[in-house]
Parts: structure tokens; sequence; C-alpha cells
């Protein structure tokens, strides 16, 4: 099934609730004539620093490439306007991976890029970001197991002399499609923290 992502750049002051730009990416539905907003959670957010008051709405589009390449998006084509500012089709490399960490209950958790990301967005700590992603990992591998690509042992030299051992901390890796789904579960469920 092709998948198809839309980065929205709103520069309609009225409808924001802050006064900078806006920028979201969300995921596509394919009708009859073409693709439309799916609608649902946004998959990227981020405030642009460029007002939505008499900002340089190139300087935004810029700002907004810059903020998408930085989280793994690529353009697809131009920027086109809209009532509400400007559309611009992103992408992701199909052959990119995401590694979360899986770590037995009352371990410390070792640091990852998509923990990071949704403890800044969020502004939640590291516990709580930690246990809404190996959630909404959980539930997706229980819908469908093949969206672990692969399980590696932290430390797989412990195996060796005890290959039954079932404690031991994980790297789960999946692809880029997955994260960017546990994402959208994020976005869902957490309100994110906008600038001052």
């Amino acid at each position: 099934m092709t998948i198809h992502f839309t980065a929205w750049l709103t520069t309609d002051r009225s409808t924001l609730d802050q006064d900078n730009i806006h920028l979201a990416v969300l995921e596509d539905e394919e009708l009859d004539d073409g693709w439309s907003c799916k609608g649902g959670p946004e998959l990227f957010s981020a405030i642009t620093n460029v007002p939505a008051k008499d900002g340089d709405h190139n300087d935004a589009m810029g700002e907004a490439e810059r903020l998408l390449a930085a989280k793994g998006w690529n353009t697809a084509d131009g920027w086109e306007e809209t009532e509400s500012g400007y559309t611009i089709t992103v992408e992701r490399d199909g052959s990119g991976t995401t590694d979360i960490y899986e770590s037995m209950t009352g371990r410390s958790i070792s640091s990852y890029d998509l923990l990071d990301e949704t403890m800044t967005t969020y502004g939640l700590d590291k516990t709580t970001a930690h246990e809404a992603i190996a959630a909404f990992l959980s539930g997706l591998a229980d819908d469908d197991p093949a969206v672990i690509v692969e399980r590696t042992p932290v430390r797989p030299e412990l195996l060796k002399s005890n290959p039954q051992d079932l404690d031991v901390d994980h790297w789960v890796t999946v692809s880029d499609e997955t994260a960017d789904h546990i994402r959208g579960a994020l976005a869902a469920s957490f309100e994110p923290v906008t600038n001052a």
C-alpha cells in the first residue's frame, strides 16, 4: 500500500493558537481524484520562529524544510499555496529504521532518538515517555508481529553462557513507518510543549 504524507505550513494567524507560523505533517488518503488529508494525529509538529503576522513566508518555508530534514522527512516537490498557508509533499526513505530500547521493568532506560524527541516535544520525563512508546509499540506488534524488524540483545555476550536467559534487555528495530505510527499515537495522547 502506498503511503503519502503532506507537510502543512499554516501562516493564517486566525487559525493558530499562538503567534508564529506552524508546521505539521499529516498522512493522506487516496481518493478517486487524488490525495486528500486523512486527518488524525500530526506525525510531526513544530512552531517556526517566523511570526504569522507580517512574517516572511519564504523564511518560514526555508525553516520548515530544515526542521523536516532534521526529523528525517524529505520534500518531494515544491510548496503550493492554500487558503491558510502552504503545503508540500514529504516522504521518508522506506529503508530507514528506528531503534527502540526494550528493558526489563525497574531497570535504567538507555537513551534513544525517539525517546529524546518525545521528551522534548511533550515535556515528559524519561520514564513516562519510554513507557508510552513501549505501550504503543506493543499494541502495534500485537496486531502485526512483523513490525519488529529485529530484536538485538544489548549485551549478547551474556547469552553465550546462558542462552535460555530471558532476563535480557534488547534493542528493538522497527521501520521508520512504524515509528511514525508511534509518533501519531503520542500526538493523540499528549499536548506538545509550545514556545513561549
